[in-house]
């Protein structure tokens, strides 16, 4: 029998429209006081003229959203920009400034390590307080002590002081609890990233189950988290972006990539300004063409470079304008997916030949260039790819004027299903590896759909193994007759 591949976002079914939100949020603003100097506390308090001593940060600054039951909801930002600040308001742990907020029905948030749990009590203890402190009388948690523990897997560990557990033992057993008290709204923090992977996945597993029981969720993340209804970006203590999750996460990822690109003194933060100051009117008196391979170079090949001509298309600049981001020293000029007839194409069967074809503009003097690509699924996750820098092709001494066409050839060992490629340039510290400024980007460039063909397997890529067995026959079964079978099966397979 052949398993289903799991589905991008497998839902319960809406509620009805005139059902009013879980969550409602208008105008929500929460405002901190900062004092130079603990005295001026005191002097703020005790002035007679209501002189002020302190500056005010809006950690959440105006904020609105409603969402609704069983929706799924992203909030992205970088560190200080209120998102946090924003699911302690929303689970009551904090008191807004000003504002409105409703929330319907139970909520359990796992916002912090340590959170609603007392160091000096047992885990078991503290499962039963927290069941407490929503309302849970001691047979109700009892009830549901068992599914706790076993998802949790923590052993014998729960009868003893939480304080002595790991970071990734409280995250089980907090996770664990919280999620098993049938909350109509659950809000998570990144708290969850401290676990294994094996953990995440049941997590996330988990989550998507509450979801299709119409549960609510909120949760912080700073890494594509692969599933959601929509998303929000957070800056300043306001939302900056707002959206499908898939979008809005490209928004964010390229949001962060321009303000690490800016941190680190990368150059110009906004590929149009490379547009405006690129090739046109570089003047080359002789054109050299050096062949690059993972073994190195080959000089003035002929039949390759007629293979791979450079090609730069108004049709492609035109369709990613708006939706690329980068220092913008090497851009994408076009790209092309092609079988081996040259043929361009949007659909493959399993197990095709394809080659995905990079044409790039040098506008800026690069030293090193490192450009390639990955495909996705409808999830997020990265499933196929591959760099220049990994293959240890020399992309090396490239000046304004240089164009550069890469050709990476692979099979399509994707199950069915449609998955988009994007394409990537970038410079790395040779000398520091994790040292990265994007040069261009273009999230979701190019789709492909892969059409189902060949044996069934049960993963999202396919990768051939060796397989070596026995039989050891107790019904002495003649061997001619076994090769019968063989070749009966053989003939009917449809594979």
């Amino acid at each position: 029998m052949t398993a289903a591949m799991p589905t991008a976002d497998a839902a319960a079914a809406p509620p009805p429209a005139d059902e009013p939100p879980v969550i409602a949020v208008n105008e929500l603003t929460k405002i901190y006081k900062l004092y130079d100097k603990p005295t001026d506390r005191v002097r703020e308090a005790l002035s007679f003229d209501r002189r002020s001593y302190h500056t005010a940060f809006k950690a959440v600054d105006g904020v609105s959203f409603d969402v609704r039951r069983g929706e799924v909801v992203a909030v992205f930002g970088h560190n200080g920009s209120g998102k946090s600040t924003l699911l302690k308001l929303i689970s009551g742990v904090l008191t807004p400034t000003s504002g409105t907020l409703q929330v319907r029905g139970r909520v359990s948030a796992l916002l912090e390590l340590g959170a609603g749990f007392n160091p000096e009590l047992t885990g078991l203890q503290n499962v039963y307080l927290y069941g407490s402190m929503i309302g849970y009388a001691r047979p109700q948690m009892e009830q549901r002590l068992d599914q706790i523990l076993s998802f949790a897997d923590i052993g014998d560990f729960i009868n003893r002081p939480v304080k002595l557990y790991s970071s990734g033992m409280f995250c089980r057993l907090a996770f664990s609890t919280y999620i098993h008290v049938d909350p109509d709204v659950l809000l998570v923090d990144e708290v969850l990233a401290v676990g294994d992977i094996r953990f995440q996945l049941k997590c996330r597993d988990k989550l998507m189950q509450l979801r299709e029981r119409g549960t609510t969720i909120l949760y912080v993340s700073h890494s594509n988290p692969g599933f959601g209804d929509w998303a929000i970006i957070m800056d300043r203590g306001r939302i900056v972006e707002r959206g499908p999750l898939a979008n809005v996460w490209a928004t964010y990822h390229r949001l962060m990539t321009d303000r690490d690109n800016a941190a680190a003194g990368s150059g110009r933060s906004d590929s149009a300004e490379a547009s405006s100051s690129g090739a046109t009117g570089v003047k080359t008196a002789t054109v050299r063409t050096d062949i690059v391979t993972s073994e190195g170079f080959v000089r003035d090949n002929e039949e390759a470079k007629r293979a791979i001509a450079f090609t730069e298309s108004k049709e492609f600049l035109d369709r990613v304008e708006g939706v690329r981001f980068g220092t913008g020293e090497a851009r994408f000029v076009n790209t092309e997916l092609l079988d081996d007839n040259d043929q361009r194409v949007t659909t493959g069967s399993w197990g095709q030949r394809l080659r995905y074809r990079l044409h790039l503009r040098i506008d800026k003097d690069v030293p090193f260039l490192s450009a390639g690509f990955m495909i996705r699924n409808a999830l997020g996750h990265h499933l196929l790819g591959d760099e220049t820098w990994s293959q240890r092709v020399p992309l090396v001494d490239l000046h304004a004027g240089d164009r550069v066409v890469l050709e990476f050839a692979f099979h399509l060992n994707l199950a069915a299903g449609e998955y988009t490629i994007t394409p990537g340039s970038s410079y790395r510290n040779v000398e520091m590896p994790g040292e990265v400024a994007y040069y261009d980007w273009i999230d979701h460039c190019d789709t492909i759909a892969v059409t189902r063909h060949g044996r069934p397997f049960h993963a999202w890529y396919y990768v051939p193994t060796q397989i070596t067995g026995r039989i050891d026959r107790a019904s002495g079964i003649a061997p001619e007759n076994v090769q019968r079978s063989v070749e009966k099966y053989v003939g009917m397979s449809k594979y």
